[in-house]
């Protein structure tokens, strides 16, 4: 099975447990300087959805990486709730399924390269601890989002 196949799966599945019920918490994540800078498409919801998502991930992993009081945590900061705040205005039912939707793929990039970092250097490596702690942030995202899903019905 291709790679691209097995997310595709991974996260209709995932998406479909998170209709029905909050996620557990995780307990696994990855870092993110080779994904591309977050670009909002004004055009497409669902992309929208998807380049939030990606913020998300950066600014967990920005804090991560940095700690809260860097300036690259509070830009990551003021990119998602800026992203957050103009795609809640244009239809919030649809924003929601597609926002865990797309933090439901970014779950499983991290999960995939949490696993690569965990073969590379080990399960106490600092950079497989940073990838376990953004596994687990965006898992508690997708459940916060699921969550204000189901208390909005």
């Amino acid at each position: 099975m291709r790679p691209i196949t097995a997310r595709v799966i991974y996260s209709a599945c995932l998406c479909s447990l998170a209709a029905c019920a909050a996620l557990p918490e995780a307990q696994l994540a990855a870092p993110l300087a080779h994904l591309p800078p977050v670009q909002p498409s004004l055009h497409q919801p669902q992309g929208m959805a998807v380049d939030l998502a990606l913020a998300m991930r950066r600014h967990v992993e920005a804090e991560q990486t940095y700690g809260l009081g860097h300036p690259e945590v509070a830009t990551a900061a003021v990119a998602e709730a800026s992203l957050r705040d103009s795609l809640a205005v244009a239809n919030p039912e649809a924003f929601e399924r597609d926002l865990i939707s797309a933090l439901s793929y970014e779950l499983a990039n991290a999960r995939q390269d949490r696993t690569a970092l965990s073969a590379r250097y080990g399960e106490g490596h600092p950079e497989t601890l940073k990838a376990d702690a953004v596994v687990m942030s965006l898992t508690a995202a997708i459940n916060a989002e699921v969550r204000r899903a189901k208390s909005q019905i």
